[in-house]
């Protein structure tokens, strides 16, 4: 199956807007790091790429694009970031993925902290 295929079946492909994006640290504080009114998309094509850019106070703006390969048993994709706006973006990003109805759901570690990006179809 090719990624764009495995993209489209496990429900990815198109493009996705940002609704919040936020980190939970083991002590159980939230931060939003792109703040309480983020903008963004995502879009993962059917040729298998995709493209993120994320923007607001006070991250200010992160972006990155590339391959994608998609795990459906693990319910994970992994961002095969080929440019990025931060060097900390570069390589590979797992993310675990839920997809409902018009939103979908990326989760990451950082370090200790769980991010969580929800997305929602235009």
């Amino acid at each position: 199956m090719s990624p764009g295929e495995a993209l489209a079946r496990a429900g990815l492909a198109g493009a996705w807007q940002l609704v919040s994006c936020t980190m939970t640290h083991p002590d159980g504080r939230i931060e939003h790091p792109f703040g309480p009114e983020p903008r963004g998309l995502i879009a993962y094509t059917a040729d298998g790429w995709m493209a993120c850019q994320m923007a607001g106070e006070p991250a200010g703006h992160s972006a990155y694009y590339g391959p994608v390969s998609v795990d459906e048993d693990g319910a994970t994709v992994i961002h095969h970031v080929q440019g990025a706006s931060h060097s900390r973006l570069s390589g590979d990003q797992l993310r675990r993925y839920r997809v409902s109805g018009d939103e979908l759901l990326l989760s990451a570690q950082s370090g200790d902290s769980l991010v969580e990006v929800l997305w929602r179809r235009p």
